[in-house]
């Protein structure tokens, strides 16, 4: 968005004269330095006073440091408007009134004030050293040699004598001066031992010093195309880069964001704008690149694009991004329209035959023969509607009821029953069916005198082969007795029992084969939660399960505390729409509107200002997953990396 500046003066003749200049930036900055895009010289502003940000229909105001700046007479650091709402602000002695014209903020500055005069006697006797034994010129060059004396030839000389003819106290008092202040708390270690990363004397610290010791953080993406993704410096801003690279300091390194010596403030970067420096608008200026623009989480951020299985294989499941929250809702939409509704049964008894299928889609939940239009969402593999399962009056919450005592339920399942934050309280531990689902869906298939026999879940071939075993053994003893008869003399066998073991034999093969099928096809424990490929012939029994991929966050980019949000009547429900959910394809992760109720940007005023950093990590865990990695650049060899939000927490 261009911005229109309009510098009013006023003669003594009341004339009036304007000079206009158009600022075709979003981020503009006022001040008294000449480089400032709203100049006010006079000592009353700072150099660096404050920025403002324009936004679609609005603009934002922000002192810098410690300054201020008044809003209709009152102190203000912070001030946002509409563009049309005629509002102005006063810094120092000039006035700002922000009006629209054709879309665009018009700025009009007028100095309104007069510098006031000195009327405490003549200025020259006022500020002349001639009554003292120092002139102007002599204190100048005492000063000035004195402090680079104490602050500059003092620290100099320790340093470059020897030890043994400085003492280390003397030595350790004379770097002191040169410190710009406190050590963060992760290198507070380092406090005495300047030269753990000052290696060179003269030199700024190197990115090969911070390698050193982070030798497992991951760059966030290439360098040279993290300086092509910058917003475009202007001219003096290009001379700086020029001087910085002469003396070590290149654009992109290490220290240029991390920056120590600020005490209890860290060293990670606490404004967005070391962020939105790239990805404010960074796809004009990468039209390869892999991101969505975002220059402030509560105006200008993407909707969520949650990572959900796309197909189920059943080698390796493939991901995919390809769709915003908003459209897995009207997905999710489009196939309940398509699901039969039966009437809810009242009595169920785990994975007996006859229990409904609650799949409730076509060909298996694979989501062939649905509209393309309704595909969109997650094929993790697994079989599971949340809405029975957390349904208040239904037969899941009789047998919550039945099991309450010993396994801890209520009157009905709710959602901590079977999702367990973890210990840092961001996600939660993976669900598995030992630990979640065993207690209700038990895998027993036999109990003979307390002894129970139980199929080894996610194996098929020791499935298959457990159940052929069983079933064959139990078909040829029952076929030839337990071989408690009469004795025999040795070497003689009966006639009647070789014919039977004959035919037990011949039965036994079909008979446990047709076991096998039943718990494979409808009806069986395997099918009740599992999408099921079928052998490739009848006689086969050459049964495939596709693997359950369950992710353990639809949004692998993002950090988010489940236990920072346990406030209020806050619950489960509030964000995720788990008790109406009727397939497991539903991703119930709540569009970004839900969170903009309570979130805004780094400089919202009426709700919890929010910085990238907040929910983002900036170092890629994993040398491929390069966010802003040109599209069809070969992939380099996957390396993880711990994760890079323990920086910023």
């Amino acid at each position: 968005m261009t911005a229109t500046i309009r510098t009013i003066t006023r003669r003594a003749n009341g004339r009036e004269t304007t000079r206009t200049v158009e600022v075709p930036r979003n981020l503009l900055t006022i001040g008294r330095d000449t480089t400032c895009d709203v100049h006010l010289p006079d000592l009353r502003v700072a150099l660096k006073h404050a920025r403002l940000t324009i936004t679609d229909g609005a603009f934002f105001i922000e002192a810098e440091g410690d300054n201020e700046f008044k809003v209709n007479g009152r102190s203000v650091r912070k001030f946002e408007a509409r563009l049309g709402a005629g509002a102005q602000a006063q810094f120092g002695p000039y006035t700002l009134k922000f009006t629209e014209a054709a879309g665009r903020l018009v700025i009009d500055v007028e100095r309104v004030q007069q510098a006031t005069p000195v009327t405490h006697g003549d200025p020259e006797k006022v500020f002349s050293l001639k009554k003292t034994w120092l002139s102007k010129r002599g204190a100048s060059w005492a000063f000035s040699l004195l402090i680079g004396a104490i602050f500059l030839a003092f620290p100099i000389a320790t340093y470059a004598l020897r030890k043994e003819a400085v003492p280390e106290a003397v030595r350790t008092q004379a770097g002191q001066l040169w410190l710009s202040g406190e050590l963060s708390g992760p290198h507070r270690m380092l406090a005495r031992d300047c030269a753990a990363c000052h290696d060179a004397a003269f030199v700024s610290v190197r990115d090969e010093t911070c390698i050193a010791c982070h030798e497992d953080t991951n760059h966030h993406a290439d360098s040279a195309r993290m300086i092509e993704a910058r917003i475009l410096p202007n001219y003096p801003q290009r001379g700086l880069r020029v001087v910085a690279e002469t003396f070590n300091k290149p654009a992109g390194r290490c220290a240029e964001c991390h920056m120590e010596h600020n005490g209890a403030d860290g060293i990670a970067p606490a404004s967005e704008r070391s962020c939105t420096n790239c990805h404010d608008g960074m796809t004009k200026r990468l039209p390869d690149a892999q991101v969505a623009d975002a220059s402030d989480f509560g105006r200008d951020h993407p909707e969520f694009r949650p990572t959900v299985v796309a197909i189920a294989d059943l080698e390796t499941p493939k991901l995919t991004r390809a769709w915003t929250v908003p459209e897995l809702e009207r997905a999710r939409a489009e196939r309940e329209a398509l699901i039969k509704t039966a009437p809810a049964p009242t009595t169920c008894d785990g994975f007996a035959i006859g229990q409904p299928n609650f799949r409730g889609l076509p060909h298996a939940g694979r989501g062939a023969g649905l509209p393309e239009s309704a595909r969109a969402g997650d094929d993790s593999g697994l079989v599971f509607p949340h809405d029975v399962h957390l349904a208040e009056n239904a037969c899941v919450a009789a047998i919550a009821q039945d099991l309450g005592p010993k396994a801890g339920y209520g009157d009905h399942l709710v959602c901590k029953d079977c999702h367990t934050p973890n210990e840092d309280g961001e996600g939660f531990q993976q669900v598995s069916m030992e630990k979640n689902c065993s207690t209700c869906h038990s895998l027993v298939f036999d109990n003979v005198g307390g002894f129970e026999r139980e199929l080894r879940h996610g194996r098929t071939n020791d499935v298959i082969a457990t159940l052929l075993d069983f079933y064959q053994a139990r078909v040829v003893g029952a076929a030839v007795g337990d071989g408690g008869e009469d004795r025999r003399r040795p070497g003689a066998i009966g006639q009647r029992s070789a014919g039977l073991r004959e035919a037990a034999f011949a039965q036994a093969g079909g008979r446990a084969g047709a076991r096998v099928r039943a718990i494979f096809a409808q009806g069986g424990a395997c099918y009740g939660c599992h999408v099921v490929e079928p052998p490739p012939t009848p006689q086969s029994l050459a049964f495939k399960v596709a693997p359950v991929t369950l992710q353990d966050t639809f949004l692998p980019k993002g950090v988010f505390d489940h236990s920072a949000h346990q406030i209020g009547d806050l619950s489960c429900d509030s964000c995720h729409e788990a008790k109406t959910s009727r397939t497991s394809a539903d991703v119930l992760v709540p569009p970004i509107a839900n969170c903009q109720d309570c979130h805004g940007g780094e400089h919202a005023m009426a709700q919890v200002q929010s910085t990238c950093v907040m929910c983002h990590g900036f170092h890629a865990e994993t040398a491929d997953a390069v966010p802003m990695k040109p599209a069809g650049a070969p992939a380099k060899e996957a390396r993880h990396f711990a994760p890079a939000r323990s920086l910023f927490r």
